[in-house]
């Protein structure tokens, strides 16, 4: 895919008729990150999670913030616990605690920025 890091490995048409009668394309394509050999299959109209999603923490006790790629593990302090990021959508993370396999939902946080205050007549 020019101007990307993706190839496309394949494609796939597929179609199924749904409970109206009417025939839906749910066509997949394949595509491969070239750096890392990932891939990721493409539903025609579904969002898909790329193995290069990432999620933004905010680690309110320090006000930290550190981003985390799909798949892999971080630790919190101060007791150095290990989660897992196992899935990363527009509204949360889900992180998985590694030792215990306890799952637990990370809602986006809305930063909401400061207006500057109106001025005094």
């Amino acid at each position: 895919i020019e101007g990307t890091k993706f190839k496309i490995k394949s494609f796939e048409f597929k179609s199924f008729v749904n409970e109206n009668n009417v025939k839906r394309d749910i066509s997949e394509l394949t595509v491969e990150n070239s750096e890392s050999s990932d891939s990721v299959i493409l539903v025609v109209e579904k969002i898909a999670n790329s193995p290069d999603s990432f999620a933004v923490f905010h680690y309110l006790i320090d006000g930290s913030e550190f981003k985390v790629k799909l798949g892999k593990s971080f630790k919190l302090p101060p007791a150095g616990t290990e989660f897992n990021v196992v899935d990363i959508t527009t509204e949360k993370a889900v992180i998985q605690d590694a030792q215990t396999g306890e799952k637990h939902d990370i809602p986006k946080m809305e930063i909401i920025s400061q207006a500057p205050a109106a001025p005094e007549a």
